[in-house]
C-alpha cells in the first residue's frame, strides 16, 4: 500500500521505484522473481543467429525464432554473453497446441492446473525449466497435455551470469 517501494535482499538495494514500474521492468532477476505472484518465467537460454534469424535456444523447451521487428532482437544484440535469462510474466504466457516437432517453437508439459474462480494457473515442465501460465477460468489445459507456449511481445531479457537486466 504504498506509492514507491524498495526491493532489498541481504541489506542490498536492488530496485526503488513504483509498484507497477519495478513490475513491469526489473532490474534484475531477483527483482523479477521477487515480484509477482506466480512469479516471472525466467528460462536459461543462448542467443543464437542462423541464416540471419536471431533465435533463444531455450534447451529442451524449443527455440523461441524472433521476428526481425521484435524488440527482442535488439537486446540480444546488446547483451554482453550469449547466455540469457529469458523472462516472462505468467499472465503474457499463451497457451496453444505443441508444434508437432517442428525445428522452432516452445512446448512443454502441463504438470499441474489450478482453476481459481476466474482465472486459472497452468503449472509446466520441461527438463531443466519450469513455468507458470495465468489465464481465464475457461484455459483448456490438462495435466500431461503438451503445449506449445507463445508470448504476448511483453517479454525480458537478463544476463545469465549476473542476473542484470540487459537495456
Amino acid at each position: 500500500m504504498a506509492d514507491r517501494i524498495a526491493v532489498m535482499d541481504q541489506g542490498l538495494l536492488h530496485q526503488y521505484g513504483t509498484p507497477l514500474d519495478i513490475y513491469n521492468r526489473p532490474v534484475n532477476a531477483f527483482v523479477a522473481r521477487f515480484i509477482g505472484a506466480p512469479s516471472m518465467n525466467l528460462m536459461r537460454g543462448t542467443i543464437a543467429d542462423e541464416k540471419g534469424v536471431t533465435k533463444l535456444k531455450l534447451g529442451e523447451a524449443g527455440t523461441l525464432a524472433l521476428a526481425g521487428d521484435d524488440p527482442l532482437v535488439e537486446l540480444c544484440r546488446r547483451a554482453k554473453s550469449r547466455e540469457i535469462l529469458f523472462g516472462v510474466r505468467p499472465e503474457d504466457v499463451l497457451l496453444g497446441p505443441a508444434n508437432g516437432g517442428g525445428a522452432d517453437g516452445v512446448q512443454m508439459s502441463v504438470t499441474f492446473v489450478e482453476r481459481i474462480g476466474p482465472r486459472s494457473i497452468v503449472h509446466l515442465e520441461a527438463p531443466g525449466h519450469t513455468a507458470c501460465v495465468v489465464g481465464d477460468s475457461q484455459l483448456a489445459a490438462a495435466i500431461g497435455d503438451i503445449a506449445g507456449l507463445a508470448t504476448t511481445g511483453r517479454t525480458h531479457l537478463f544476463d545469465a551470469a549476473s542476473g542484470e537486466r540487459v537495456e
